[in-house]
């Protein structure tokens, strides 16, 4: 179930922090932050019962209701993360790095 009042995840050079929406606009203290610089991405599932982020060592998912953690994925290089339309699974997509071992280029080397 999603948290009764809205709020609003902000990422910046400090790493990720919630704020409550109106008419408060406080920093929500149950959430905290991660105040990793790394943290790149996040997403809410469709309902708003999930928050998910990674903070350049992993995918951290945190249930709104009492950001009780639900899961930590050893993902460290995500890019992007998208809940299914019912908010039972995340898709996460990091970018595929390799080194040209034993390939041979072809023209210009």
């Amino acid at each position: 179930m999603a948290a009764a009042s809205p709020f609003v995840a902000i990422r910046g050079s400090e790493g990720i922090s919630m704020i409550n929406g109106p008419p408060s606009f406080k920093y929500h203290e149950q959430f905290g932050s991660d105040n990793s610089s790394r943290c790149r991405v996040m997403a809410f599932s469709p309902d708003g019962s999930l928050f998910a982020w990674c903070n350049g060592q992993s995918v951290l998912v945190v249930e709104t209701a009492q950001y009780n953690l639900v899961c930590r994925l050893p993902k460290d290089k995500t890019v992007h993360m998208a809940f299914s339309p019912k908010g039972t699974h995340l898709s996460t997509w990091e970018q595929y790095s390799g080194q040209y071992k034993g390939i041979k280029r072809a023209i210009g080397t």
